[in-house]
This record gives C-alpha cells, structure tokens and sequence, in this order.
C-alpha cells in the first residue's frame, strides 16, 4: 500500500477507537460527534474489508 493511504487508514483507525473510547467511558456524543461518528465508522468499515482483502 502506498504511504498516504497507510497513513489514512491508521488515522481512521485511531480516531475511530478514540470515538469507542469515548462511548465506552459514559460520555453522550452531541449531534456534531455522532455524525462525525457514522462517518467514521463507514470509512472504517470499508478499510477492515480492504485489508481483509489484502490478507486472501
């Protein structure tokens, strides 16, 4: 994979954990956050397939 691609992925990564952190620690996401949120979690679901890919 090429580096800004590596690097995008490990940002969507981090900022997706840091949201289930969030969510995990009790904390309400405001209506800003929770459609960051959704955003995030797409992006991060398509990375999980790609690598998914990459490891067949």
């Amino acid at each position: 994979m090429s580096v800004p691609y590596t690097y995008i992925a490990q940002d969507i990564k981090d900022t997706h954990d840091l949201y289930e952190r969030v969510i995990n620690s009790g904390r309400k996401l405001d209506e800003e956050e929770i459609i960051s949120k959704e955003k995030i979690d797409k992006l991060y679901k398509v990375i999980m397939e790609i690598e998914a890919q990459e490891k067949t």
